[in-house]
């Protein structure tokens, strides 16, 4: 949910700044020990059962963090986490812009060498693995994150527009 929809800033302040501006961030987080990489990407997939689906959206890192263990319990039943599920989150990456992504899973997996998803939520991909393709048919990373960005989502650049006019 606060990936697709506006989170209110204020309900997290008071636990930790989003290091962004505006008024509703989006957040994505996990239990990783090691914060993410700021200016990296996330891509999001919806997933049918253990073998098909496809990736949906493609996020950039804009701050990632580690809270401490009581900051990560106020953070994760903040954002409504912890509604659905006891575990907690300490790892909090925030996210701009957001897009749609076109990728199919069966075509980056095979092309990576791989078999299948990976069995976590949260794996770095290897662009380099022994049975990797990817340079056979992208020249870089960048390449390919600007061949499968879709319609950009977040944040809309014509609603900001119209919140200065009305200003």
């Amino acid at each position: 949910r606060p990936i697709l929809e506006d989170f209110p800033r204020d309900q997290i302040t008071e636990i930790y700044e989003p290091p962004t501006d505006g008024t509703s961030v989006r957040v994505w987080g996990n239990q990783e020990d090691d914060p993410a990489d700021e200016g990296d990407y996330l891509l999001f997939a919806d997933r049918e059962g253990r073998r098909g689906g496809s990736y949906t959206l493609l996020a950039r890192i804009t701050n990632a963090t580690v809270l401490d263990d009581d900051a990560a319990a106020q953070f994760t039943n903040a954002v409504g986490w912890g509604d659905v599920t006891d575990q907690v989150f300490p790892h909090v990456m925030f996210l701009e812009p957001i897009y749609e992504a076109e990728l199919g899973r069966e075509q980056f997996w095979n092309l990576l060498g791989f078999k299948g998803w990976p069995n976590d939520t949260f794996s770095a991909i290897n662009f380099d693995r022994r049975d990797s393709q990817f340079y056979d048919e992208y020249d870089s990373v960048t390449q390919f994150i600007e061949e499968v960005q879709g319609e950009q989502l977040y944040p809309d650049e014509a609603a900001g527009e119209y919140e200065s006019l009305d200003a």
